[in-house]
Formats: structure tokens, C-alpha cells, sequence
């Protein structure tokens, strides 16, 4: 397909929940899609509803907020961040907001009262403004899929969209049926992707569900990560060292609970007389809801570092630790089908991975299919002690899992090569809508 008549970095607009930023998982994934796109030709509008992470001003100059009123504002970097947290109201937000019964709470509203006209309105006017040549939409929810399709398709704006929580699917069913939302929901997911040039699931277990759920080609992009911020060389240790795991991620949905459970292993393989840790990296936040329970369990408790610096961080760890939840059916739902952001970097990282949630589950499916490293499902009834037990026993073993990870993670998460292959689908996105007009 030729594309000599769009231009190599095309007028872009992004829309989605999160702004490109360090502080959210959809944050750093847009972030690594668009890092050194043309800033004079990004624009990115975000629509939050309670949280949302400081915009990394560096990967783009132009920030557009909607509110839930329908209005949109321009961020400004000096006082972006200030706003957030200088107020004395946004560490109980963000508390509140982590609890998933809240969460359950606030979606069907927020549901109702942003799908309504006036709202897509709003984001309509907006595009027509901005007058971009192409939208790309992460699409997590069925007013933003809304609001995109409207306004794309009355505008003709060509339209790449991009899916990483299977929401039709998490809100479509009630004892076997479909309910009047699931209905709704999958009307619009529908629309949207029939409207899209192109289409792109999160993990390659995404795109060939949907391929056979909605029709059309599909793709699958996950966060990329730069091979030159990883140090895949053998950790140097002194013998007897303890082996060392590590955790960074998200420990809400009940994850911490997972984490608490290899704590515990973790102290029994020490009393077996293998000196061994457990570190956590989490939030602020979830520190304050879980950190007793963590440190009960002996773990040590440390808050977010920078993303530059996990680099170092993964080097010197022995084993790297991903949990997804197995508490929350509904989440778990959710998120069957979605590739963890922390997988691309654990991989480049070139140590082996300890995955522990239930097998279904597209990130837990990867680590093992890609043979990156060992998978625990809690249900299956097995010892995660005697797991991690044969994983440190055997040097070699984890030598060859962190290798396999390092290969694999330069064949389809390479920054470079993958920003440039994302740009080209961008580029096609406009010559399949022109063609098709």
C-alpha cells in the first residue's frame, strides 16, 4: 500500500482516559507508542472521571481535558501536577477510588451520564477544531467508544482504534443473558470497530478473539519498551547471597493478596535454609490499604520509583514477580484477554518471570507459551512453595527463562523498531479510510 501522499508524522489526536504519562498503566503504554512523534502534529484529549496520572509534557505539549460537564480544558504543565496534589482532597480520592466496590458503583453512572448527546457533542466540536487527519482511540469504555464513533463518523475523520480491556465482554452478561447495557455496549464496540480503518487488541490473544467476535483484521501492540534501559547481563552475586524476587506493579483487585501468599512461601523456603526476598514496588496508595498486610507477611515495602530507574531495579533482581488478580470474577473477566504492561519490561529485563494468577488469563497464557518463565494459578491446588523452590534451585534454568525473555521481548517490544512499524499503521489507517470513502 502506498502512502506518498500522508505525511510521515500525520496531525494526530488521542483519545482516551489517561493521559501519556508514567503514573497509569494506559499512560505509559499511549506514552511508548508516540514518543518522538512530531509535537507540533499531537494533540491528546483525555476524559477521566476521578483519577488521572501528570502529563508527561515531554511526550506531548498539547493536553486537552474533559470534564464531566462536557467542558475541555487546556493543561498547563506549570501548575498540571500542583493541581492534582496540592489538594487536600486527592490522597482520600485516589484511596476511594482504588476500592473496587466503588469502582463497581461509579461505572454504571458514569455510563449513563457520559453517553449522553451533549457530551459527544463536546468531543465532536473538539475534533472538528483540531482538525486531525487521523484519531487514534483507546477504547476502555462504551462512552468513550461512543463518543469517538459520532464523532468520527460525522466529521470523516479517519480512525485507528485500540482495545485493551475487554469491556463488551465484562458487561454483557448477567446469569447467561444479555443485559439492556451489554446490549448497548455491544452495539457501539460494534460500530466503532465497523467504522475504524484499523484495529488493535492488546495482546495476540486479543486480536484473534475479536477477529472472530467483530469482524475485520486485527492487530496487537502492548507498551514497547527501549532495549537500551535493560541490562540483560547475569546479576553478580557473592555465594549464599539471598535470591532476590521483586514486585512492581499494581496490587489492587485483591492482588496483594497473591502477593501476601508468596510472602509466606517465601519465609517457608527461608526455614528450609534457602535465604531468599520478596520486594514490592506499589503506589503510595495501595501501600497505605495493603502495606500491613504485605510487611505481616515479611515483605519489604518500598513506593514507586521512576520508570528510568526500573532498569536497575529489574537488573538487580533474581526473579520478577507479575500477579493478576483471582478474587474478582469480574475483573478477571475483564481482563482475560489483556496483556500486562509490566510483561514487556520484565522480559527486556532479561530475568525470568514468576506469573501467578489463573491460567486463562492472556498474561499469565504469554509468560508460559513464550517460555519466559513459570506460572502459579492459586486454583489448581498446587504449592507455590515447592514452585519456587525447583525455580531457585536450578541457576541454569533461570539463566535460560531470562534469556528466553530477553529474545523475545527484542522481536515484538523493541521501542524503535515497533514505534516505527505503530507509525506505518497509523499512515495505513488514513489511505484505507480514503479508498474506502
Amino acid at each position: 500500500m502506498s502512502d506518498a501522499s500522508v505525511p510521515e508524522f500525520p496531525k494526530i489526536v488521542i483519545l482516551s482516559h489517561h493521559p501519556m504519562s508514567t503514573e497509569s498503566a494506559a499512560g505509559l503504554a499511549i506514552r511508548s507508542f508516540f514518543k518522538g512523534w512530531k509535537l507540533d502534529q499531537l494533540v491528546h484529549l483525555f476524559t477521566p472521571t476521578v483519577r488521572w496520572g501528570a502529563p508527561d509534557f515531554d511526550s506531548c505539549n498539547d493536553f486537552r481535558r474533559v470534564s464531566w460537564s462536557g467542558g475541555i480544558s487546556q493543561v498547563v504543565e506549570s501548575h498540571s501536577s500542583q493541581s492534582q496534589r496540592a489538594s487536600i482532597f486527592a490522597p482520600m480520592l485516589k484511596r476511594i477510588a482504588s476500592l473496587r466496590s466503588v469502582q463497581k458503583a461509579l461505572v454504571p453512572l458514569r455510563e449513563t451520564y457520559l453517553t449522553r448527546p451533549y457530551y459527544v457533542k463536546a468531543i465532536q466540536n473538539e475534533l472538528a477544531e483540531i482538525a486531525p487527519d487521523v484519531v487514534y482511540v483507546m477504547a476502555n469504555s462504551l462512552y468513550l467508544a461512543k463518543a469517538a464513533c459520532v464523532a468520527c463518523e460525522n466529521l470523516d475523520i479517519p480512525m485507528c482504534v485500540h482495545i485493551v480491556d475487554d469491556v463488551d465482554s465484562e458487561s454483557a452478561n448477567k446469569n447467561g443473558k444479555r443485559t439492556r447495557k451489554g446490549l448497548e455496549t455491544e452495539k457501539w464496540f460494534q460500530r466503532l470497530v465497523d467504522y475504524a480503518s484499523t484495529h488493535i487488541g492488546i495482546s495476540p490473544q486479543m486480536a484473534e478473539e475479536f477477529e472472530n467476535r467483530y469482524g475485520h483484521e486485527w492487530t496487537w501492540f502492548t507498551t514497547l519498551t527501549d532495549s537500551y534501559g535493560y541490562d540483560p547481563q547475569p546479576k553478580k552475586s557473592k555465594p549464599g547471597s539471598p535470591i532476590e524476587f521483586v514486585f512492581a506493579g499494581n496490587l489492587s483487585f485483591d492482588r496483594w493478596r497473591e502477593v501476601c501468599e508468596l510472602g509466606h512461601a517465601i519465609k517457608q523456603l527461608r526455614q528450609h535454609g534457602r535465604p531468599a526476598t520478596l520486594t514490592v514496588y506499589g503506589s503510595p496508595t495501595h501501600l497505605k490499604l495493603y502495606g500491613n498486610q504485605l510487611r505481616e507477611a515479611e515483605v519489604d515495602v518500598r513506593q514507586w520509583v521512576p520508570v528510568d530507574e526500573l532498569g536497575s531495579i529489574f537488573h538487580n533482581a533474581d526473579v520478577l514477580v507479575h500477579v493478576e488478580s483471582s478474587h474478582d470474577p469480574e475483573m478477571r473477566h475483564a481482563i482475560r484477554l489483556s496483556l500486562s504492561t509490566k510483561i514487556s519490561q520484565y522480559m527486556m529485563a532479561g530475568r525470568p518471570i514468576l506469573a501467578i494468577g489463573p491460567a486463562e488469563l492472556a498474561s499469565i497464557k504469554f509468560v508460559k507459551d513464550s517460555n519466559v518463565g513459570m506460572t502459579h494459578d492459586i486454583s489448581s491446588g498446587t504449592s507455590l512453595f515447592e514452585l519456587i523452590q525447583t525455580l531457585v534451585s536450578q541457576p541454569e534454568l533461570l539463566q535460560q527463562l531470562g534469556r528466553n525473555g530477553r529474545e523475545k521481548a527484542m522481536k515484538v517490544f523493541e521501542g524503535d523498531a515497533q514505534r516505527e512499524r505503530f507509525r506505518q499503521l497509523i499512515r495505513d489507517t488514513i489511505e484505507i479510510h480514503r479508498q474506502n470513502r
